[in-house]
């Protein structure tokens, strides 16, 4: 842990425990540990400014224990499960904004949601021991926050972009464009322009800190292919094309329209096109990641980043592709990102209380859990005050239409590569095409409720594949593949 303030000989040496209670290995608990305690320290303080806040505080610092350390809050019966309910239960009426939102500041929520409700009472005791107010230790950790953000500074969109543009340039990018299904003489231009319509995607995806925390998320396993040679192996290949499949997915929703284009501006099928933004994708991630992190940087820095992007991204098109700019610019429906509650207007949204403990509950803190929550109960009344009902809908269901498979044939025998699936279903909804937990494909049915989809090469064996429809209907599809095997009915 690398927070130089008063509370390094307070969590310090728990920081393993923490993290094996958390489910963190100790080197992301110790990150997610220095991280998070100024973003706690500075949410309480916020708190603290406003009459309701300091109200709440005063109760939550008269109802906890004053723990020796966080290894005896962890080490006595039920100690993990206990501050969590605790955290969870302070969080919702203390603090002025929702832990999940305050953890996607740390570059990773997942791991900042589980830890910090452990770390919060913990906090919270440390303090009123003490006797100070949060806004005290805000300048103790002054210095380490400038020296993070000082590191961060040197992130920048064109350096980014320039790390990018040697990484795929050259002869590493068209090979894999060749890989893709372009010629020889048309993989360098395809590369080119297939970095900048990835990018612009990237950039809308990451343009709050829930999306770009998600993008740090999702680039930790790839951050490999960042340095070293790209794969050209046959099998290496596939299984980069499989990584990257899912993120276009992710990054584009549809990316059917986006695929037809890009591979009529560079020559090629929109099949290849697919492929290559597949097998970029990976890379271009795990570039982003390898730099936000190696620069100590967190979710909003690389917000900032991307959002210099888009104005920088014109300068990557190559010389005589003026039509690829168009795919740069946002769709006009851009696709749905599931995302952490947003506040309704007018009220605050608030991560539901911790509920009490079962009658007859032994072990744990039975000397002050109970104190506490009743406490809190009766701070949070000010919360739920404020909150305003959200409005009852008053349209009527739609009716749904099934969602049929028209080609292939269902159990038809096909070869082991791309193809395409199309089929009807209600206009306008969005289909979702899974194999077991993985997603390998979306369509938009239009208006006379026709969809196509290309997907990708599946390997020989039985395939069941299920679509589901943003009104809610699903159906199953099944074919056979066959290595080498004709394409049959």
């Amino acid at each position: 842990m690398t927070v130089k303030n008063p509370l390094v000989s307070f969590f310090g040496s728990a920081t393993p425990a923490l993290g094996q209670a958390a489910g963190l290995p100790p080197a992301e608990a110790e990150r997610v540990l220095a991280g998070g305690l100024p973003v706690l320290l500075r949410a309480l303080a916020d708190a603290d400014r406003t009459p309701e806040g300091r109200a709440a505080l005063d109760q939550a610092y008269a109802a906890l224990p004053r723990f020796a350390s966080a290894e005896v809050a962890l080490s006595a019966p039920g100690g993990a499960a206990e501050l969590r309910r605790a955290g969870e239960g302070l969080a919702a009426n203390v603090l002025r904004e929702p832990l999940p939102s305050l953890a996607a500041r740390l570059g990773t929520a997942e791991a900042g949601t589980r830890l910090l409700p452990l770390v919060l009472p913990l906090l919270l005791s440390w303090l009123a021991g003490q006797g100070k107010r949060p806004a005290e230790l805000l300048g103790a950790v002054g210095e380490e926050e400038a020296s993070r953000a000082s590191a961060a500074a040197g992130l920048s969109a064109a350096g980014l972009m320039e790390v990018l543009r040697g990484r795929l340039g050259g002869t590493s990018g068209e090979a894999l464009a060749r890989a893709a299904g372009f010629t020889s003489s048309t993989a360098g231009r395809a590369a080119g322009a297939a970095v900048p319509v990835l990018l612009a995607a990237v950039a809308r995806r990451g343009q709050d800190e829930a999306g770009a925390a998600d993008l740090l998320a999702r680039s930790r396993d790839l951050e490999d292919l960042a340095a070293g040679p790209l794969p050209t192996d046959p099998a290496e290949v596939a299984r980069l094309e499989g990584q990257g499949r899912p993120l276009v997915t992710h990054l584009f929703g549809s990316a059917e329209a986006v695929t037809g284009r890009l591979g009529s501006v560079v020559g090629g099928s929109g099949a290849s096109a697919g492929k290559l933004l597949a097998l970029l994708a990976p890379v271009v991630l795990g570039v982003l990641g390898r730099e936000v992190r190696g620069s100590r940087a967190t979710a909003a820095d690389l917000r900032r980043v991307l959002g210099d992007l888009p104005e920088l991204l014109p300068g990557l098109i190559p010389p005589g592709m003026p039509s690829l700019s168009a795919l740069l610019s946002p769709p006009a429906a851009p696709p749905a990102r599931t995302a952490a509650a947003r506040p309704a207007a007018g009220g605050s949204a608030r991560p539901a209380a911790a509920p009490p403990p079962q009658a007859g509950r032994r072990g744990g803190f039975p000397g002050w859990l109970l104190p506490l929550l009743l406490v809190l109960g009766g701070g949070g009344y000010w919360l739920t005050q404020q909150a305003s009902p959200l409005p009852a809908s008053s349209s009527s269901p739609a009716v749904s239409q099934p969602v049929r498979v028209t080609t292939p044939a269902p159990g038809a025998t096909l070869p082991a590569e791309p193809f395409v699936m199309s089929g009807t279903a209600a206009p306008g909804i969005t289909l979702t095409i899974s194999e077991g937990t993985d997603e390998v494909a979306t369509a938009t049915a239009d208006s006379a409720g026709n969809w196509e989809a290309q997907l990708p090469a599946p390997a020989p064996g039985e395939h069941t594949y299920t679509l589901k429809g943003s009104d809610g209907t699903q159906s199953e599809f099944g074919v056979s593949v066959v290595l080498g095997a004709p394409a049959t009915n």
